[in-house]
């Protein structure tokens, strides 16, 4: 379950930081500051805590002992 909810707010911020790459009214309104700027700050704490997530899921997939 957690890792339904993990991946599925990845998810969410991979595809708001393609939008704001692609759309310019996203990119000025980050920069025009108020709410979006706490928006764009929380979707690149999950953008890299996914990223650190996967890491350590393919390292202890790789690592793990199976028996366990």
């Amino acid at each position: 379950m957690l890792k339904k909810i993990v991946y599925s707010a990845w998810l969410i911020s991979i595809i708001y930081f393609i939008c704001y790459l692609t759309m310019p009214f996203l990119e000025n309104a980050v920069k025009n500051g108020g709410l979006m700027i706490y928006i764009h700050v929380i979707m690149d704490l999950i953008l890299i805590g996914g990223f650190f997530f996967v890491f350590v899921s393919i390292v202890r997939f790789f690592f793990a002992n199976p028996d366990k």
